[in-house]
């Protein structure tokens, strides 16, 4: 599918209770929708084989991006997503960028693999955060995000910088075996809980 096929599809008006259904497709050409509106997608594995650009976008329906691959740089900064915005077991080869996203329901990332700088820093989210056994192979950079609904790192590797300057967490912040560096040590929860602020109950 071209870059254009697929903007196409997924901008398209379409009725309440219904999705776009593009799952498993490969989309061979950059995909700018920078501020367009973008329908209830489900496009659990697809492949992007070019850069993605929804700087701006607003998801108005669930986003299910499950098992996507994403070759080249994924851009979702300043994106706002109404509803279940859906990442689980996604491949980001290179950036993802979800700078200033807004998360109006779940934002799951369980088991995603990044593989160069992920950064959410002053992301918003109303729902829960979950990246359970999630891995960074790169930086993974939260300064200033808010996360309403509470954050899941259970099990979450973290083979580069980890940034949790600013970050406040208003429901439960859950820990348990976090790894840290590339040998995967084990992380002191409590050294990575007192560099957030948290308003609700600790796993550790």
């Amino acid at each position: 599918m071209t870059g254009a096929e697929f903007a196409a599809a997924v901008t398209q008006a379409i009725a309440g209770g219904t999705c776009v259904r593009l799952d498993r497709l490969i989309v061979s050409e950059p995909v700018d929708l920078s501020a367009r509106d973008v329908a209830a997608s489900d496009l659990s594995g697809a492949i992007f084989e070019a850069p993605v650009v929804f700087i701006g976008a607003r998801f108005s329906g669930l986003s299910w991006f499950k098992k996507c691959t994403f070759k080249a740089r994924a851009r979702f900064d300043r994106a706002v997503f109404a509803n279940d915005a859906r990442f689980d077991a996604c491949a980001f080869h290179q950036g993802a960028d979800f700078c200033g996203a807004e998360f109006h329901g779940m934002a799951g990332f369980d088991r995603a693999t990044f593989g160069a700088t992920a950064d959410f820093s002053r992301a918003l989210s109303f729902g829960n955060v979950s990246m359970g056994e999630t891995t960074f192979d790169a930086a993974a950079v939260f300064r200033d995000a808010q996360c309403m609904g509470g954050l899941w790192l259970e099990r979450g590797r973290f083979r580069g910088r980890l940034e949790l300057e600013g970050v406040a967490v208003h429901g439960r912040t859950w820990l348990r075996e976090v790894r840290m560096g590339e040998q995967g040590r084990a992380a002191s929860a409590e050294a990575i809980a007192d560099m957030v602020t948290s308003f609700g109950y600790q796993w550790l």
